[in-house]
């Protein structure tokens, strides 16, 4: 583990300090959670941005978000994010990763 150090506004630590308290947390495994979940949705969220302007496949995508297939195509979903390609080629991509990720028994499924 590496050790960072960072300087924030005090209006900044109050928050954390706040959020801290009513998790049970001290402030650094505060800070600690919400990076990790912050950088989870900024990757997830710049996967998503490639993949809607075509530069990616969605299966890339899922791997640049480290995230399932499954897991991505649910934020697309959420995010109102069409599927550029057709049903088929949708369903061939997730047979193609579900065989990649060994999971060949699952994909004969699809």
């Amino acid at each position: 583990m590496k050790i960072v150090n960072i300087r924030l506004e005090e209006d900044l630590l109050g928050r954390l300090q706040k959020l801290a308290n009513m998790e049970y947390l001290d402030r650094t495994n505060m800070i600690k959670k919400l990076l990790r979940k912050s950088t989870e949705e900024e990757l997830i969220n710049k996967a998503l941005e490639q993949y809607s302007r075509g530069e990616i496949t969605l299966a890339q995508a899922a791997e640049i978000a480290e995230v399932s297939i499954w897991d991505i195509i649910s934020k697309m979903i959420i995010q109102g994010i069409n599927h550029r390609g057709t049903g088929e080629e949708l369903r061939l991509e997730a047979h193609k990763r579900l065989e990649e990720l060994g999971y060949k028994r699952i994909a004969k499924l699809i």
